[in-house]
């Protein structure tokens, strides 16, 4: 698969170049795309600054489309999608929003998304622990994970892992 760079992608929507484009017709462009330095944001600005809402959302649905097939260009393997284990990450941060610490893991074999979270939240109350904190408020977008621990249910495959939450966390004040 061919990778296609952000300011080719710039150059096709905007200047109508195609991907064949040489440097020497970049001067024709509205966007400045001739800086290295820029990134997606940098070049999404510039579009709301001289473009159109339906540039912008031109521009976002193409780069998400090759951002799309390249992962699965990535992830596929001879039509097959590859198994890979899961990975969870873990962030403190102080009442400030200051970080405090952090840890990222990858997990032995591949897990559900809520078995995923469920870990994770895991992992982040026993980093607490271990740092000495005694105050935590723990967050999450995992909803369904949050209500499952508030409600003490501990039945079924995240049985163990809230016992552990509600294990470690019960020294937190």
């Amino acid at each position: 698969m061919r990778r296609v760079s952000a300011r080719l992608l710039i150059l096709e929507l905007f200047c109508g170049s195609g991907f064949g484009v040489r440097k020497s017709q970049w001067h024709n462009c509205p966007i400045e795309v001739t800086s290295s330095s820029k990134d997606l944001v940098d070049i999404a600005l510039d579009i709301i600054e001289k473009g159109s809402p339906l540039d912008l959302e031109l521009f976002f649905a193409v780069a998400w489309s090759i951002w799309w097939n390249r992962n699965q260009a990535i992830h596929e393997d001879s039509g097959f999608l590859q198994v890979r284990p899961s990975s969870i990450g873990v962030v403190i941060r102080d009442c400030r929003g200051s970080l405090i610490a952090a840890s990222s893991k990858i997990l032995p074999a591949p897990f559900s998304i809520e078995i995923s979270e469920a870990l994770a939240l895991q992992e982040g109350v026993l980093l607490a622990s271990e740092l000495g904190i005694s105050h935590a408020i723990v967050e999450s977008d995992a909803l369904s994970i949050i209500q499952v621990i508030t409600e003490g249910d501990l039945g079924g495959e995240l049985g163990h892992i809230v016992q552990n939450i509600k294990d470690i966390s019960s020294s937190f004040s």
